[in-house]
């Protein structure tokens, strides 16, 4: 049955499939690096030497217009990427934990980034959600996904329709419940956001 959770070996055969249950972003840059790689594009660079070129022939509105263009951009740029790479560190930061799960028929705890689709994970209030689920049976569960939704009210759910599903990073704020893991790491719905917001880096 789904709800008595996955053997030992089933486990570790899937976690060779599917890989940690963790978020992956690029390698953090240091401020000072995400400032200057705003200027490596050809494009602000032909607008550097374009301005450079109205300084050296005596038009001065014209370079120092220019250059206050590459300069606000590379501001506008630097602001946008820094505060992403901040958000994908706190993304990371909300996935480590360690959570109770049922293995061989027996409650374990694990390693977060250990656990696999199939999984069935046990929660109670205030555990952090360690990865997308689906309820197989609740006890008064409230869900907080602010992290989410920016909803700060907690949201109940229970085992029908759309309230069944729980999402990696979310809070339980009451009750109890068990769930079947359905996607972990990048492939949850968290971890599709911080994708997004990699790709913009």
């Amino acid at each position: 049955m789904k709800d008595v959770g996955l053997t030992n070996a089933q486990a570790q055969a899937l976690l060779a499939k599917f890989g940690y249950n963790e978020i992956i972003g690029k390698p953090r840059q240091t401020p000072l690096g995400i400032f200057l790689s705003q200027f490596a594009s050809i494009l602000v660079m032909l607008l550097i030497t374009a301005s450079v070129a109205s300084l050296f022939l005596g038009d001065l509105l014209d370079g120092i217009f220019i250059l206050l263009i590459v300069i606000l951009n590379g501001v506008l740029g630097f602001v946008q990427e820094y505060k992403a790479e901040k958000t994908i560190a706190a993304l990371k930061k909300m996935t480590l934990s360690t959570v109770r799960v049922v293995r061989d028929g027996f409650e374990q705890q694990i390693d977060n980034k250990l656990l696999v689709p199939g999984d069935v994970i046990l929660l109670e209030e205030g555990d952090k959600i360690p990865a997308d689920a689906t309820l197989l049976e609740s006890l008064h569960l409230e869900v907080n996904e602010a992290s989410l939704t920016g909803e700060s009210m907690a949201v109940e759910k229970n085992s029908r329709g759309d309230h069944k599903y729980l999402f990696l990073g979310t809070i339980v704020t009451r009750g109890r419940a068990r769930a079947l893991v359905t996607a972990i790491g990048m492939q949850s719905r968290f971890g599709q956001i911080a994708g997004k917001l990699s790709a913009i880096l």
